[in-house]
């Protein structure tokens, strides 16, 4: 009797719980990064420009990453850049990126977009600034990754 009802309860737990665990959907994605570099705004005047190379941008290999900001049309010279890679609604182990001032607003650092188990594909870029005297800026931009 016992036997049956824990059958009964696991078979119950599996119909709707794996379903939900299991399926591929996707999160929307902002950012094109195969066709080209992505832009943001932060409030008023911060502009965040956001770039993978080479392209097409796939896992698993050495990719650039690349950072504009612009207050306005000057470029911001004297922030620290950090890039974090993660994957919407899916834990992953810190996978930050150090990006270096190469000059005119310009911040680069190389990383490697691991590749996901369960096959998926869209990644999301998490870039803090932080500015003496200033307040940190954060953004993020979602894309997606060839393979």
């Amino acid at each position: 009797m016992i036997g049956a009802f824990r059958t009964a309860v696991c078979a119950t737990l599996m119909a709707f719980l794996l379903p939900c665990g299991c399926e591929k959907r996707e999160a929307a994605t902002d950012c094109e990064i195969n066709r080209g570099a992505c832009v943001k705004n932060i409030g008023e005047k911060l502009s965040v420009s956001f770039d993978i190379t080479p392209k097409p941008v796939i896992t698993m290999s050495d990719r650039l990453f690349s950072v504009l900001l612009k207050e306005g049309d000057t470029p911001i010279t004297g922030a620290t850049v950090t890039l974090e890679l993660s994957m919407p609604g899916m834990y992953m182990s810190g996978n930050k990126v150090s990006l270096f001032h190469k000059g005119e607003g310009i911040y680069e650092g190389k990383g490697v977009i691991v590749r996901c188990p369960s096959g998926r594909k869209v990644w999301r870029a998490e870039i803090v600034a932080e500015r003496p005297l200033r307040n940190r800026a954060v953004t993020g931009f979602t894309f997606v990754v060839d393979r």
